[in-house]
């Protein structure tokens, strides 16, 4: 599972924070409402995707944990 998804979230989340950075050192001018709130929406995304990297590298160190405790029974 790993291998499937932690890679390419981990590689959206950087490009995402990557983009709000530079959005930001930007912001000096006033936005509309519009650009307002799609820039809340990236952020609010961005907050999601932090947490599902999260919990991708939580599971995998868990699954870790498990196979590693599950070879030691079988000895």
């Amino acid at each position: 599972m790993k291998g499937q998804y932690l890679p390419e979230l981990n590689e959206l989340y950087q490009k995402i924070a990557a983009k709000l950075q530079q959005h930001d050192s930007l912001r000096q001018q006033p936005i509309s409402p519009y650009v307002s709130k799609q820039y809340e929406k990236v952020k609010l995304f961005k907050f999601m995707l932090e947490r599902a990297v999260a919990f991708f590298q939580k599971l995998a160190f868990c699954l870790v944990i498990r196979r590693n405790w599950l070879d030691m029974r079988s000895r």
